[in-house]
């Protein structure tokens, strides 16, 4: 009988442990501690804008996996002015199956970046066959542009409402140029030489 409870117990164990395989999430970038140190990053780029007069931050991961640009610009639009934030997130190209960069890991992360920012409409977000990841949203007055860089990212602890899909919105692909297209000839693209 003893036979029976230890095998009663193992299947038990391999069943916790094959639940637990399923249910995490397939690329360690949506691990909880990497979505930490994704919350302190942009909460260091915020402050960083906030606290300069610089458009302008970029930092890392405290993991080191990925790096993120932040960046904002004002555009003239005949009287009014509108003004465009970018937030970038880029890995390394040789890490992208191993960190498991694909559109559901992307779109995870988009999520939790603009639930992060409380930004729910006026978005576009953007990927490249490389890894990088663009998420782009536009403030349509000055006011509103003043009022998101005044306020800042509190700290947080439990990142699981971060996580739920608020927004809609789709990601493009953006296709880059590979080596093979940049050595085309001009004329062979159907363009006329300089």
């Amino acid at each position: 009988m003893d036979w029976l409870l230890i095998l009663g117990l193992g299947f038990l164990v391999y069943g916790v442990w094959f639940w637990f395989q399923r249910n995490k999430p397939s690329s360690p970038l949506l691990h909880d501690d990497s979505l930490h140190k994704l919350y302190r990053t942009l909460q260091t780029l915020k402050e960083d804008i906030k606290h300069s007069e610089a458009n302008s931050a970029v930092g890392q991961t405290a993991d080191n996996r990925m790096m993120l640009s932040y960046i904002f610009q004002d555009q003239q639009l005949e009287t009014d002015t509108i003004f465009i934030h970018n937030i970038s997130l880029a890995i390394p190209n040789k890490a992208i199956k191993s960190l498991g960069w694909d559109l559901v890991a992307q779109k995870q992360l988009t999520h939790f970046i603009i639930n992060a920012l409380n930004i729910q409409d006026r978005l576009s977000v953007h990927t490249t066959d490389k890894a990088i990841l663009s998420i782009n949203f536009i403030f349509p007055t000055t006011s509103d542009h003043t009022s998101f860089l005044d306020r800042s990212l509190p700290n947080m602890d439990n990142i699981d409402l971060l996580k739920e899909p608020r927004a809609q919105f789709e990601i493009h692909t953006l296709e880059t140029p590979t080596d093979e297209d940049l050595t085309v000839q001009p004329e062979e693209r159907g363009l006329s030489a300089p």
